[in-house]
């Protein structure tokens, strides 16, 4: 409540009239919907909807293969900002950007989408007391993998042995 008075109060001071809803796709590239002003604050509850095609395109253009995993119909995800990212573009007036956190339509947290599986991943050191100040290539420090948890959690450090 006191993040959204806050980003209400900017959007009306700097005039903001569009803000770009940002997230990084499957291959770490930039991607966003832009919003009218109203419209953002009206939606921020329930969020905003895309299409998977806009998180699961390869490099090549191509549509990323996952039966039973990626739903095939419209509107499927859910794009919920983050009110504490919320930024003014002062080099382009009347514009902000909000990093978004992406859900299945039902809310559920799609669990490849790369910004879900670092808060899951600071979720499980915060349960563990353990409070990381950097990060590290994870893909460099596996030794063993448990296997029966990888299957959920790919990226977990319950997968790991």
């Amino acid at each position: 409540e006191k993040q959204f008075k806050e980003v209400a109060r900017l959007i009306k001071k700097e005039r903001i009239h569009s803000i770009i809803l940002y997230f990084l796709d499957l291959n770490n590239i930039s991607r966003g919907k832009i919003v009218d002003s109203d419209y953002f604050l009206k939606n921020i509850n329930p969020g905003f909807s895309l299409d998977y095609y806009s998180l699961a395109q390869t490099l090549t253009g191509e549509m990323i293969d996952a039966p039973g995993i990626i739903p095939d119909v419209s509107g499927n995800m859910r794009m919920i900002p983050e009110l504490s990212t919320f930024k003014v573009l002062t080099p382009k007036p009347g514009y902000a950007i909000v990093f978004v956190d992406l859900f299945w339509k039902d809310f559920t947290a799609i669990c490849f989408y790369p910004r879900n599986k670092i808060k899951e991943l600071l979720k499980d050191y915060e349960d563990m007391g353990i409070y990381p100040l950097a990060g590290i290539e994870l893909e460099f420090s596996l030794k063993r993998i448990n296997h029966k948890d990888r299957i959920n959690r790919p990226y977990s450090i319950k997968s790991l042995a």
